[in-house]
């Protein structure tokens, strides 16, 4: 399964959440790229916390919207079960995402960090 842990602090999250677009809509709203919060514009920084149970395992995507803007869940989903679960490789997925994302469109910069929780 592939969730998002995070919300972005941006205005079609917040309409999404307020229940005014849907999650298709998010792509194509005309404000998507309007932030409510950034790191450098005020002088104290808000940051978000989060704490969960992990076991051995478990793998973290931490990327950026250049990475999300340019492909679905589902395909990311399937890059990471193919490139980690099957040939066991975390740079290579990591890379494959980053390839897919520049070739889909490639309008924004690209971060992607790939963490796996191993066994004691």
């Amino acid at each position: 399964a592939i969730w998002q842990i995070t919300k972005d602090h941006s205005l079609v999250q917040e309409k999404l959440i307020a229940g005014l677009i849907t999650r298709a809509q998010l792509k194509t709203d005309k404000n998507k790229n309007v932030i409510t919060r950034s790191v450098g514009f005020e002088e104290d920084v808000n940051v978000d916390l989060y704490e969960m149970q992990i076991v051995p395992g478990d793998v973290f995507l931490i990327c950026s919207d250049g990475l999300t803007g340019q492909m679905e869940d589902r395909q990311i989903f399937t890059i990471v079960e193919k490139n980690l679960f099957q040939e066991g490789d975390l740079e290579e997925a990591s890379k494959k995402l980053i390839e897919i994302a520049n070739s889909n469109g490639g309008e924004d910069n690209t971060t992607v960090i790939l963490i796996q929780v191993r066994p004691d």
